[in-house]
């Protein structure tokens, strides 16, 4: 005669993001984990009435480690690595004699220009100038967005063009 017992275990596993940009807003964690119904900390966790959510912002660039703990006896505990990249300064957007011009971009960041022709509020993206100067049109919306290494985003404010940003000296 064999006895069997069966005791069923619900270890924890994660499918976190390699890594998160500190000016990409918060990301939501409870969806990340199986199963559901554990507990979430580690630095950068902030536990809401609408979930976990990790904070990349209040966090210095480097790892940081989440931890998901599922209480009981088919509990676990589950840990990994989440990479912090640093995000961008935003950077301005100037006229300049009839042109526009983007400052505040780093070296060694891409630089992509989103364009609202007629200012309709639909954006044409632009990624293959990473020219700093723009000669735009008139009665047209344009924003600047500069792309790091890691893939981090952070845009400029929309400036709309009209007939006071003066001429190109040609």
């Amino acid at each position: 005669t064999c006895t069997v017992t069966v005791t069923e275990t619900l270890a924890p596993f994660l499918s976190l993001p390699l890594g998160w940009c500190q000016g990409d807003g918060p990301l939501a964690l409870d969806s990340l984990a199986y199963p559901p119904g554990g507990t979430w900390t580690g630095d950068g966790v902030f536990n809401t009435a609408g979930g976990a959510v990790f904070d990349a912002s209040v966090l210095t660039p480097g790892t940081v480690a989440l931890t998901y703990t599922v209480d009981g006896p088919c509990g676990g505990v589950a840990t990994a690595g989440l990479s912090v990249y640093p995000s961008p300064e935003p950077p301005t957007l100037t006229p300049f004699n009839g042109l526009l011009y983007a400052g505040n971009v780093a070296e060694g960041d891409s630089l992509a220009w989103l364009i609202d022709f007629e200012s309709t509020g639909d954006h044409v993206y632009f990624p293959y100038t990473d020219s700093v100067f723009y000669f735009p049109s008139w009665g047209d919306t344009y924003t600047v967005q500069v792309i790091n290494e890691y893939g981090c985003t952070a845009q400029s404010n929309p400036v709309f063009v009209d007939n006071t940003i003066g001429l190109n000296n040609i």
